[in-house]
């Protein structure tokens, strides 16, 4: 579909998070990989705000990984679904 995604990435551990959000640049938003609705979304712009997040979250899912993503300030989030019959 080449939809434009904002640059990110997939950390299982602190250091790797932190790797990931120094190459993308602060502010990031960090996410657990496994829900959705934004629940324990979080929007950091440090790597200390940065490496609380991972301690919380490794606390509750510690074999889930992290997304990391460069968080951009003005975009517009739109989902799209489909449903179609038989018939096409």
């Amino acid at each position: 579909l080449k939809i434009k995604a904002p640059p990110g990435g997939i950390s299982r551990g602190g250091d790797e998070a932190q790797g990931i959000a120094n190459r993308l640049g602060y502010p990031v938003i960090v996410r657990p990989s496994y829900v959705l609705g934004g629940r324990a979304m979080e929007v950091v712009n440090s790597d200390d705000q940065l490496e609380q997040y991972i301690r919380r979250a490794v606390e509750l899912e510690p074999e889930q990984p992290i997304l990391v993503d460069k968080f951009l300030g003005e975009a517009v989030e739109v989902d799209v679904d489909s449903l179609r019959d038989s018939q096409g």
